[in-house]
């Protein structure tokens, strides 16, 4: 094996382990059945990459197609603030390591498909050995999103603080004013299935039940590709994800 399989073995093994363990805490640790989803996906994904590269698949076409599934969450998101606010205007905020990312120009075009004028960028936040949704807090959100008061909607890709409460776009969204607050992953945050049924947060996009990772190829279109593993959650349907939404510490 080479040194990428190896990465990959032991990837599978690290989340496989991970699965086991949040399969026996979920009673006693919330966070237990989201976390094993995300593990799940990992699992998934570096399967389908480890098993076409032994058979002599086509890698690089591997990674064109987990890169559509994943800038598919975009475009259905970008459409829906199009078709539902007349959006014109968006600030993406997106994870660390944007600029280097290849597939951040696919969800920018993705965005700009529906909406014009498109900002992106990542907060500022003191480095730490976790992610940023755990290091970022609301001072950290609202020194960035501050910084764009006319944008018509924020699609926030790396979720929201946990003490979102303090957040400006979060008590101008309650007072019914200010930019749409939309969110494309992160469905753990305690709270949230509050705040998209009283539409303080309109819309989130999470993994579907009955998701499908394997090796096919995705469906020709946007839509189709993102109705494989994902979905756009409203207060019309969010009680259908109670056991994923808002499960957090």
């Amino acid at each position: 094996m080479n040194k990428t399989d190896i990465i990959l073995v032991v990837a599978m093994a690290v989340a496989l382990i991970g699965m086991i363990v949040c399969q026996k805490k979920q009673n006693s640790f919330p966070l237990a059945k989201p976390l094993a989803l995300v593990l799940t996906l990992v699992v998934a994904v570096c399967g389908i990459i480890f098993i076409h590269g032994m058979l002599g698949g086509n890698s690089k076409q591997i990674q064109n197609n987990e890169f559509k599934f994943y800038a598919s969450q975009m475009y259905v998101m970008a459409k829906y603030a199009k078709e539902t606010f007349d959006a014109k205007s968006a600030l993406v905020i997106m994870d660390e390591g944007y600029k280097n990312d290849p597939r951040t120009e696919l969800v920018i075009s993705c965005c700009k498909e529906f909406i014009p004028k498109v900002e992106y960028g990542t907060l500022e936040v003191p480095a730490g050995m976790v992610s940023l949704n755990e290091r970022m807090r609301a001072s950290h959100f609202d020194a960035f999103t501050n910084q764009y008061p006319d944008v018509d909607v924020i699609i926030t890709m790396v979720g929201i603080p946990r003490d979102f409460a303090k957040c400006k776009v979060i008590k101008d969204r309650q007072a019914k004013k200010g930019p749409i607050l939309l969110m494309i992953g992160y469905p753990e945050t305690r709270g949230l299935p509050k705040l998209i049924a009283s539409e303080t947060i309109p819309a989130l996009v999470t993994i579907r039940n009955g998701a499908q990772f394997n090796e096919n190829p995705p469906p020709t279109s946007m839509e189709d590709t993102f109705s494989v593993r994902y979905e756009l959650v409203t207060k019309d349907n969010v009680k259908d994800y109670q056991d994923v939404i808002g499960l957090g510490l």
